[in-house]
């Protein structure tokens, strides 16, 4: 599983993809012609310091690793934080994730 790296990747998942939006995440997947599933995460600076962003972050990632095998091959995935749950637990994020499987 890669990353998307730049802007324009995440740009063209946010606008010609499909958007889901759970309690904590908001997320827009593009189907590709690649067998790989590439995965960027995008949190604003509204929901609040660069310690409470990256802890969120960090949070993510671990859910998204442990839950990999659900999500779907051949997909980009731009996974975007939610305003309210800044302090969601990783219990919260993690059954969001669990969401994604490949059968929806």
């Amino acid at each position: 599983m890669n990353t998307l790296k730049n802007t324009r990747e995440f740009q063209r998942v946010v606008e010609h993809g499909d958007r889901k939006t759970l309690r904590t995440i908001t997320v827009y997947m593009l189907p590709t012609r690649s067998e790989e599933t590439r995965i960027g995460i995008s949190i604003s600076k509204r929901i609040g310091n660069s310690v409470k962003r990256n802890k969120l972050r960090r949070r993510m990632r671990e859910a998204i690793k442990e839950n990999a095998p659900l999500l779907p091959a051949g997909t980009d995935i731009v996974i975007v934080a939610r305003r309210g749950p800044s302090e969601a637990s990783f219990q919260e994020i993690e059954e969001d994730i669990k969401q994604l499987r490949c059968d929806e």
